[in-house]
């Protein structure tokens, strides 16, 4: 589910008393990107902003327009319909 992207970079050798051997080179594992998925934590962390800040005018657009009980019927719907187009409702 999560995947790592390592990268080698070149760390100098720590010298030790006797100033260890000609040229040793040494490397040093950090993590560049975090994925989940195919989508990185900063692309998540903009879908769920950008999801929250729509979900939200449509929630306050829809409350004036339709009314309260109109509003969950239509969400349910847009859920529903989602759901059967990304295929989250198969087994």
């Amino acid at each position: 589910m999560f995947r790592f992207r390592l990268f080698k970079t070149r760390k100098e050798p720590e010298p030790s008393s006797d100033e260890q051997a000609d040229e040793i080179e040494g490397y040093d594992y950090h993590i560049s990107q975090v994925f989940l998925g195919h989508h990185s934590i900063i692309t998540l962390v903009g879908f769920t902003v950008g999801g929250i800040l729509v979900g939200r005018g449509l929630y306050e657009l829809l409350i004036r327009a339709v009314g309260v009980y109109g509003t969950i019927g239509i969400g349910l719907v847009m859920f529903a319909a989602t759901g059967l187009y990304i295929g989250s409702f198969r087994g």
